[in-house]
């Protein structure tokens, strides 16, 4: 039965026409990945579970495999429904659009007297268009979703509060950016104020030909002022706990920390001692504009300096690359008087002194650190050094903050590129801008720790004089993260009615800033 369901449902996935998968966001999960989340949720075999999204109906299968009975799913596709009432007898499934409609009249449609004790599954994600939203007759729950984001999910998850009773647990897999992209503020909100954030697992790029990395976001349908999140990684095919934070520690953008050395120094960086990039920059910081041959692009400059030519000893403009690679980090120049493309970020400071200040503070690892880990929320894949992001970073008060950096940037627009010299200015100038940021040795070792797992090989100059390469074999090493079969695991202890927990490591707790957070010791 488990093996014609896998074949069935991924048959009927490849048969789909890729426009419509794009149209509609119907990208459907592996049953694999819905066993390892049920399992990890730990579902009473009497809870009534409902997958308004089902699809074909992985995550129905899975909780019927685990032993629930009281199934119900609702999809928009019939074949796709079709094809989760022949596999999944125990449930009830519908063919009928739930985003359009409201909960209670999805509820009604399923025989449902009350709100369910479960909604899970994987939501559409598209932007919503007349053509996949054609239903919707409220025009202020559509105004709702529009000024929430405009997307099927955004829609998707406002009908979870309706569906769930309010002790009733919302577990999706969503997009990551949804944690910090600025157009989805407004849900993240509501989440932080009115619902208790109960997990958030970080499930990196688990779908194939789907851009972007995705989470698993589970919370309760009520608030509770004291929660505290517990934030995983996949780690080797486990949910591994990483972190504990507080939810009131969100004022909205949500940082997925992996260690509580991070979350301390992130808010050292965000504490009235510093303000952000943006505060003193603000629209200095914008997308290049020019067209032409003698415009300058991203692909044209290095590090320091540009590829053909010399690096301009006058104006008072920064040049970055536009596409951020967390391999290499930033990638930025002098700009001088030059014309600049639309794939060059440029930052206009006051003087060409200060120009070099911050070219020499953009090519640090406190500064790729910040920006990998709390402005692109660790994603592996390439971004943008956009204003929104460049804004967020932490600059220390004064007039010339980065003075002690300018003599290394112009030693290391000089030096040759790469070479031995080259590379020990640029460790002298990583380790005056700890000091310019008051970090403490263990913060150092945990900063390069980290920036050595992520960055290539190339930049890691500083591994010849410390042991930190050990981090970057320990990385390159571990197996690739895949979703481990929960189904054999379970198989063992069905007859015991025994869930399988997630795997949450060997914990240590450590005091920071009056909070226990505890984490992975690995």
């Amino acid at each position: 039965m488990m093996n014609n369901f896998f074949q069935e449902s991924t048959a009927f996935e490849q048969a789909l026409d890729a426009e419509y998968k794009k149209q509609k966001g119907a990208f459907y999960t592996d049953t694999l990945l819905a066993g390892q989340i049920l399992s990890f949720l730990q579902i009473p075999e009497n809870a009534v579970i409902l997958d308004p999204c089902c699809g074909a109906g992985s995550f129905l299968f899975a909780a019927g495999y685990f032993g629930s009975y009281r199934l119900y799913g609702a999809d928009c596709n019939a074949k796709a429904a079709a094809l989760c009432r022949k596999f999944v007898k125990e449930c009830k499934v519908s063919v009928m659009d739930t985003l359009s409609s409201p909960g209670e009249h999805v509820l009604e449609a399923l025989g449902l007297d009350k709100a369910a004790d479960y909604v899970v599954g994987n939501p559409p994600y598209a932007p919503i268009t007349e053509k996949n939203f054609p239903y919707c007759k409220d025009p202020s729950f559509l105004d709702k979703v529009n000024r929430s984001g405009g997307n099927l999910f955004v829609a998707a998850l406002y009908r979870a509060f309706e569906l769930a009773c309010p002790e009733g647990i919302i577990s999706y897999i969503l997009p990551k950016n949804f944690l910090h992209v600025s157009a989805y503020r407004i849900l993240r909100q509501v989440l932080l104020w009115e619902k208790q954030i109960l997990s958030i697992i970080d499930l990196g790029a688990c779908f194939k030909k789907v851009r972007g990395e995705q989470i698993v976001l589970t919370l309760k349908n009520q608030p509770a002022p004291e929660n505290t999140i517990d934030l995983y990684g996949l780690q080797n095919g486990i949910f591994t706990l990483t972190a504990q934070v507080p939810q009131k520690t969100y004022a909205n953008e949500i940082v997925l920390f992996s260690h509580p050395k991070d979350i301390a120094i992130y808010e050292k960086l965000n504490s009235p001692v510093y303000r952000k990039l943006g505060d003193v920059y603000g629209k200095k910081i914008h997308r290049g504009k020019e067209s032409g041959p003698k415009a300058v692009t991203g692909k044209q400059i290095r590090k320091f300096g540009y590829k053909n030519s010399p690096a301009p000893q006058e104006g008072n403009r920064v040049f970055l690359q536009n596409i951020y690679s967390a391999e290499s980090g930033i990638i930025a120049a002098s700009g001088g008087m030059l014309a600049a493309s639309q794939t060059i970020t440029v930052v206009s400071a006051n003087s060409l002194q200060e120009c070099k200040g911050l070219i020499g503070f953009f090519h640090s690892r406190l500064c790729n650190y910040y920006l990998m880990k709390f402005c692109y929320n660790g994603s592996k894949l390439t971004m943008h050094t956009d204003a929104s992001y460049l804004s967020q970073l932490p600059l220390p008060f004064g007039e010339a903050p980065f003075a002690p950096v300018i003599p290394l940037a112009e030693a290391l627009e000089q030096a040759e590129y790469l070479s031995q010299q080259w590379f020990s200015f640029l460790e002298a100038l990583d380790q005056m801008v700890y000091q310019i940021y008051h970090m403490t040795w263990e913060e150092i070792q945990h900063i390069d720790s980290e920036i050595c797992k992520i960055q290539s090989p190339k930049w890691a100059f500083y591994e010849r004089k410390t042991n930190i390469r050990s981090a970057r074999n320990t990385a390159a090493d571990a197996p690739k993260a895949t979703v481990k079969s929960p189904f054999p695991r379970h198989a063992k202890n069905k007859a015991a009615n025994k869930p399988i927990a997630a795997d949450k490591g060997d914990a240590v707790e450590e005091k920071i800033s009056g909070n226990v957070i505890a984490a992975n010791t690995a």
